[in-house]
């Protein structure tokens, strides 16, 4: 999500490190929130509830305005929690995982509609969690992409890496992002869940991954892979990185962080370069008008 921005990502680590129980898919649950996309999120159902094996629980947030679920929803082994009002992926995440909490899950995993995984995928994950002091683990997130000239745009969310976390230099996560993140419910409760300052879908999950690494380490797993189809639309992709934008700069803003604009991206594949010089232009403007309803917030703060 920042990668069109440098983040100095150098964080105390550990500083308050917690024992998690071993992973095993009987003590785990899946959190997908969900606004207005019910066939990405059956997308998302149906590929998880084949998986051999798959965890648990499986909850649903259902984070739209009105009371309504389609019927196919009620025939699948799923929880639904519905609440009154768009309250954002932050709250409804901390939703769903204090319903997994009190059914006893010890993990939790995060996955976002529209998302596809392996019938083998929590196996493989499962592999990273014995890495010392584990306390959560990041796969990777590519786009469904035929070839550069049919699926231009999903050629660049996965050549350019964008839905997969920052990497420290030690080649580790020093974050998560929420469509393929497994996290320990110890962990997440420690921390007190997500960010609910954070009013859209953009940097609530480095939030978490940052607030993550107080507790113990974020281990990387490259073959815990999640498919994430992106709409072959500009006007989407613009609006998909001015929302990064205002996330990065509301991450900048909870971190007390600098953040420096570089003046390009070099793209990967050069005939997407396009599409790099609208992610820039399209996260600069995000950031901005975040900036200016940030600095409005502390003044009214300040005078009150």
């Amino acid at each position: 999500m920042s990668y069109a921005w440098s983040l100095p990502l150098a964080f105390a680590e550990h500083t308050t490190p917690i024992r998690v129980p071993r992973f095993r898919c009987t003590n785990t649950g899946v959190v997908i929130p969900t606004f207005q996309d019910w066939e990405a999120l059956r997308e998302t159902l149906e590929g998880i509830l084949c998986c051999r094996p798959r965890p648990r629980l499986l909850v649903v947030i259902d984070d739209n305005s009105e009371d309504y679920a389609p019927t196919w929803l009620g025939r699948m082994p799923v929880i639904r929690i519905w609440y009154p009002g768009n309250r954002g992926p932050s709250f409804a995440r901390n939703v769903g995982v204090r319903r997994l909490r009190r059914q006893g899950a010890e993990w939790v995993y995060f996955t976002d509609t529209g998302c596809l995984r392996a019938p083998w995928f929590f196996d493989t994950i499962a592999s990273a969690t014995s890495a010392r002091q584990c306390v959560a683990v990041a796969g990777p997130v590519v786009g469904e992409s035929r070839s550069i000239e049919l699926d231009p745009i999903n050629s660049y969310m996965t050549t350019e890496g964008i839905l997969n976390p920052p990497m420290g230099t030690d080649g580790q996560p020093q974050s998560v992002v929420t469509a393929n993140a497994l996290v320990s419910m110890r962990a997440v409760m420690s921390v007190g869940g997500f960010d609910e300052t954070y009013p859209f879908a953009a940097g609530e999950d480095l939030q978490l991954g940052i607030d993550l690494l107080r507790c113990g380490s974020i281990a990387w797993c490259p073959d815990a892979v999640v498919t994430h189809r992106f709409e072959e639309c500009l006007v989407d992709f613009r609006k998909r990185f001015e929302r990064y934008g205002r996330g990065t700069c509301h991450l900048a803003w909870r971190n007390s962080l600098a953040i420096h604009k570089p003046s390009q991206i070099v793209a990967v594949k050069p005939e997407l370069q396009a599409l790099a010089d609208l992610q820039v232009a399209a996260m600069s403007a995000g950031y901005l008008s975040h900036s200016e309803r940030v600095r409005l917030s502390a003044r009214s703060t300040r005078l009150i």
